[in-house]
């Protein structure tokens, strides 16, 4: 739809910006419809007076084109020109003239430069209460609730009881510029369950980032490495981990590095002298929205390749 691909553009409009249209937008009838998530907005049903009264003005074969645009991902180009034009027609006058502007510069209907904005302005006010949010910490519990799993595939324990991870190193997506980069979560070794944190701010926009999570516990029953939550940050991939590793005949443990994709480790337990075998094919972070966030990734890789 014509929402697909937002997260992919870069924005220059700052959170205050946004929150400067706040009383326009929220007197209007937009305001009833949800809000949908930056990036997430493949089927929207967006329904409002000023895109009704553009479609029944149109001609046929404006419709056509409107219909044909509506399959089209917003570019980069158009994102600038909807900014350009938000300033240059600000807020106070008839919203529905403004926003027929705003159309005809941009070069796209109506509704879906409202659908562009609305997005926008969501993860702008986001944006802002992201550090509020963050000064009130995480907690283990917290983050089981609000977060996603990572998981490892294809798991293989043999003479294994447990395997607990202590160091995760995760791929993340910078909220504000779509910049890549790694973060790196770590606890004590004493697996008391305590959450993993890690952080740091982005190379280009110097946001601080900083990802948690509420480590699980890797036995023959489950898979899951842990539940996570970016702030100012979207995890993708988890890369590696470290885990302590327990034997399943007499409970001592050793640490194994670098546990992710084709890892494999076969070693005899220091204390019983068992064998002890574990392997792991891949890991993977569920839900739709880190795909979402590896796609963005890879096309800011080659945009600056």
């Amino acid at each position: 739809g014509s929402g697909a691909g937002v997260s992919d553009l870069r924005s220059v409009i700052s959170a205050e910006d946004y929150q400067a249209e706040a009383d326009e937008w929220e007197s209007s009838e937009e305001a009833d419809s949800e809000v949908l998530p930056w990036g997430m907005r493949a089927e929207v049903n967006f329904d409002s007076s000023v895109a009704l009264e553009e479609s029944s003005e149109s001609s046929e074969s404006e419709q056509d084109e409107e219909e044909e645009q509506e399959d089209q991902e917003w570019t980069q180009v158009q994102q600038d020109a909807l900014e350009d034009a938000m300033r240059r027609y600000p807020a106070g006058g008839d919203v529905h003239q403004r926003w027929r502007s705003i159309a005809e510069a941009v070069g796209r209907p109506v509704n879906q430069c409202m659908e562009q904005f609305r997005a926008g302005r969501a993860a702008a006010l986001r944006a802002m209460r992201a550090p509020a949010l963050a000064a009130q910490g995480q907690t283990v519990e917290t983050v089981k609730r609000t977060g996603v799993e990572v998981r490892l595939t294809d798991v293989k324990l043999i003479g294994v009881g447990t395997v607990v991870p202590v160091e995760i190193q995760f791929q993340v997506i910078c909220s504000r510029c779509k910049r890549p980069g790694d973060i790196t979560t770590r606890r004590g070794t004493d697996g008391n369950g305590e959450l993993l944190r890690g952080g740091r701010p982005c190379e280009i926009c110097r946001q601080e980032q900083v990802i948690y999570v509420a480590p699980g516990v890797i036995h023959a029953s489950s898979n899951i490495v842990g539940t996570i939550v970016g702030e100012l940050c979207h995890p993708y991939e988890m890369v590696t981990s470290d885990c302590w590793v327990s034997c399943f005949a007499c409970g001592s443990t050793s640490l194994a590095r670098a546990v992710g994709a084709g890892f494999a480790k076969s070693s005899e337990c220091g204390a019983c002298f068992r064998t002890t075998r574990f392997s792991v094919e891949g890991a993977t972070i569920a839900g739709p929205a880190a795909a979402l966030w590896r796609r963005v990734a890879a096309g800011e890789a080659e945009r600056t390749a």
